[in-house]
């Protein structure tokens, strides 16, 4: 379990797959966010009291954040479903709306002018969330009475490619989509316009065709697709054969399409969701700062789609949003959570039984480790490196089980291409050429770890008071030229926080203390660091239950905590750097007053003699 002062330091937002390029301290450090609890929980008035819920996990674990940290959020879940690896593919849904103070998504006049609920921040902000999609989704019924463009007009970034649910095959030959210019994603065949429909009644099926071939000449793509006891097009068949034209959709509108889609969604014990092939589904709400006079035509899981609720389990007959964000935008207020998600990626394991749980149901207490994000970068060199990211979520020890808002420490992974082909589903003979792809478990050695924990003073303010910085760059030219990882651990200060860690500098300056005298002068331990997420991690990068790994480190006490959880270290690797003037002192204490295994003659950076000999 993590010590209070590292939680206080290493609570970690939610990062975006964009967000991770070069392993560098910088990076990471720059994602690091504060939780803002919510002092009072809102309760939600349902007339009947028995089925009455408090949201308790959806605001405890809110955080107030800005626009750009939905956005990151948004984009995760899209790249991960874009990540192609597994035969199946999968969407990622996107449901975005704007409702007003009332609940309002929609006036019921129907002669009534569009009406416009959100700013003009938030107008923006709906260009960007399109702008990372593949496709965007309406009902007729919006077509009809608003006649959307639905391009990416107002930021910069690629249209989606639109779509339609037009059961009847009303869709307007004027409509701006087909009659606009346009340099959107098109379909593979190249039409600019996705309508899905259904089988028409016998007695129309002749004025049916007339309308789809107008439309097929005008530049429409018509899909016909399963229908429901009413006649609507089925929700699910239309997300499955959506799946080949990209593998995100943001559904845009309007109240029952909406409601269909958030219908099926949470219709988890009828297996629909598996059947529209989703990954995952996240839901982005503007609330608008007005009342609507005209009337509501709001969202409703209670008949207002187009799609049965009979899937509906009694269990989430009132679903929360897990992972939730909110965010001001001008006037507006931009509400962020997530359904559910089953993305590809996804897995968990715990150290004592290196078990996997599927995401996100909540496995037993104890460490969850998730991989949400895979990449390949160049490094120095010439070389190419996997970048992985994983969340860790600690448990708290009192029984408590896993919630998705749980507090979450981000761990990036830089590891050989070898050693990441799998994940990527990349074989190494794919690898690009002059790039190493055999690493060690190749030679017959286990995998070479180091477990490397962050520095912000010297890995990104340049600081020589310490040697991480170049003990990070050795790991990272060794993993690169002889196969490995590096798994970097947001321990700052080795776990007492950047702040503490600050004032045990100021403790060694003012009063002459060593780091680790400064330490207990400030009341912390010589050490808090924790190792528990390594087993999970290392499980999923291959090594298996009771394998062994040679770890690159010269403190034994991480080689005493690792064994501790499980992990057979085979052998200590030496990771010696050369000392200089404003180290020497701190590189001393490392050695007899923390038993760190640092030979007298220093090398100069890059890989040591000794080193090269253990490899």
């Amino acid at each position: 379990m993590l010590r209070n002062s590292l939680m206080l330091s290493t609570e970690i937002r939610a990062s975006s797959p964009d967000a991770m390029v070069v392993a560098s301290a910088n990076q990471f450090q720059s994602r690091v966010g504060t939780r803002f609890p919510i002092a009072t929980k809102p309760s939600t008035v349902d007339s009947d009291s028995e089925h009455r819920h408090t949201p308790t996990e959806v605001w405890t674990d809110s955080k107030f954040c800005g626009p750009e940290d939905i956005l990151q959020q948004v984009a995760r879940h899209v790249a991960i479903s874009g990540n192609r690896t597994t035969a199946s593919g999968g969407l990622s849904v996107t449901v975005s709306y704007a409702q007003a103070l009332c609940g309002s998504i929609a006036s019921t006049q129907a002669d009534s002018d569009r009406l416009i609920l959100s700013g003009k921040e938030s107008m923006q902000f709906t260009h960007q969330l399109r702008s990372m999609h593949d496709m965007i989704l309406v009902g007729i019924n919006t077509v009809l009475k608003d006649n959307p463009r639905l391009s990416v007009r107002l930021c910069d970034g690629e249209s989606p490619l639109p779509v339609f649910v037009d059961s009847q095959l009303r869709t307007p030959l004027q409509c701006n989509v087909l009659s606009m210019p346009r340099t959107a994603r098109t379909t593979p065949t190249g039409k600019r316009l996705v309508i899905l429909t259904r089988t028409p009644e016998q007695e129309n099926s002749t004025t049916f065709h007339a309308r789809k071939l107008a439309l097929e000449n005008l530049g429409a793509e018509i899909v016909i697709c399963e229908s429901t006891r009413n006649g609507h097009v089925d929700v699910a068949d239309a997300f499955r054969r959506l799946s080949k034209y990209g593998s995100s959709v943001m559904v845009e509108g309007g109240s029952q399409i909406i409601s269909s889609v958030l219908q099926c969604m949470m219709a988890d014990d009828t297996g629909v969701r598996q059947q529209a092939g989703v990954r995952s589904c996240q839901v982005v709400i503007t609330q608008a700062n007005l009342f609507v006079r005209a009337g509501v035509a709001a969202v409703s899981l209670e008949g207002g789609g187009q799609n049965s609720t009979e899937g509906l389990a009694s269990s989430t007959r009132h679903p929360s949003l897990l992972n939730t964000l909110v965010a001001r935008q001008g006037d507006d207020v931009l509400i962020y959570g997530v359904l559910f998600d089953v993305s590809p990626l996804t897995m968990r394991a715990t150290p004592a039984t290196n078990g996997t749980a599927a995401y996100p149901t909540a496995p037993p207490d104890g460490t969850n480790v998730v991989l949400s994000a895979v990449c390949t970068i160049p490094v120095e060199n010439g070389h190419r490196l996997r970048l992985l990211h994983f969340e860790y979520r600690p448990a708290d020890g009192s029984g408590h089980s896993y919630k998705i808002g749980d507090p979450v420490m981000e761990i990036p992974v830089l590891c050989s291409l070898d050693v990441g082909a799998t994940l990527m589903g990349t074989a190494p003979a794919m690898a690009q050429p002059g790039t190493p792809a055999v690493g060690e478990r190749d030679r017959g050695l286990p995998l070479l770890i180091r477990v490397h924990d962050q520095c912000f003073t010297s890995e990104v303010l340049g600081s020589r008071k310490c040697d991480c910085k170049e003990q990070l760059s050795l790991a990272i030219d060794t993993i690169a030229e002889q196969g490995g990882a590096v798994i970097y651990m947001p321990q700052e200060g080795r776990g007492i926080g950047l702040s503490n860690k600050i004032k045990a500098y100021h403790l060694q300056e003012t009063e002459g203390l060593d780091t680790v005298d400064a330490n207990r002068a400030l009341g912390l331990p010589d050490d808090a660091r924790s190792y528990d997420a390594v087993p999970g991690i290392l499980k999923t990068l291959g090594v298996p239950p009771g394998g062994s790994i040679r770890l690159l480190t010269n403190n034994p006490r991480k080689v005493r905590e690792l064994e501790k959880l499980g992990v057979t270290v085979a052998a200590m690797v030496p990771c010696v750097v050369e000392s200089n003037a404003h180290n020497s002192g701190y590189l001393h204490a490392k050695s007899t007053r923390m038993d760190h295994h640092l030979p007298h003659a220093t090398c100069t950076h890059g890989t040591s003699s000794a080193l090269k000999s253990k490899l």
